[in-house]
């Protein structure tokens, strides 16, 4: 079920992009996505931080205008004290106005 709700949403963004590439109006707007994990949720049974950096890398494969994927490891944070620094991390990435402000705060 998973792989072919990635498949529908796949296709959505692809008939996005081909629309605004060819100058007509996109009923998608422009997003962006943070994907972030705390350091300490990898591992064992629980696979957080290994499922987060996989979804990261197939969003980003993705190279859509339309959709911006920036993904954060917190190093040395867990399951719940991850949450204030994810919390200010996408505070400033939702505040930036420009790509090399998102670039830096991530």
């Amino acid at each position: 079920m998973l792989l072919e709700e990635e498949a529908a949403f796949r296709r959505k963004l692809e008939e996005a992009d081909g629309q605004a590439r060819n100058g007509e109006s996109s009923q998608e707007p422009e997003r962006m996505l943070l994907i972030a994990a705390g350091g300490h949720e990898g591992g064992g049974d629980s696979r957080m931080l290994e499922n987060a950096m996989e979804m990261g890398q197939r969003l980003s494969a993705l190279e859509s205008p339309l959709l911006h994927v920036f993904v954060k490891e917190f190093d040395g944070e867990g399951h719940i004290s991850v949450v204030p620094a994810l919390l200010a991390k996408g505070i400033r990435l939702a505040l930036a106005k420009t790509a090399e402000e998102r670039a830096w705060n991530v």
